[in-house]
């Protein structure tokens, strides 16, 4: 599991990097250059959260975080995948 950013400072990485730890998230954040927001198709945007099959096939992209709904998104759409 991963969560993909742009240009993340290092605070900011710290940041997200505490907010997983207390929801105990294991995501590990990768920084994406410019090739990988291409490649993904975020147009810059973040955050994007892409959940991941066992074969590693996206099988679900959300777009953008709102308090709560968005974390019951993922957890739903990893919960679908076991």
């Amino acid at each position: 599991r991963f969560a993909l950013a742009r240009g993340l400072g290092d605070v900011y990485k710290r940041q997200l990097q505490n907010y997983a730890k207390r929801k105990e998230l294991n995501y590990m954040f990768l920084d994406g250059d410019d090739k990988v927001i291409e490649d993904y198709r975020t147009g810059g945007a973040a955050p994007y959260f892409f959940i991941l099959d066992k074969e590693r096939i996206i099988r679900k992209v959300i777009r953008g975080y709102g308090m709560g709904k968005t974390d019951k998104e993922i957890t739903e759409a990893i919960e679908e995948l076991l």
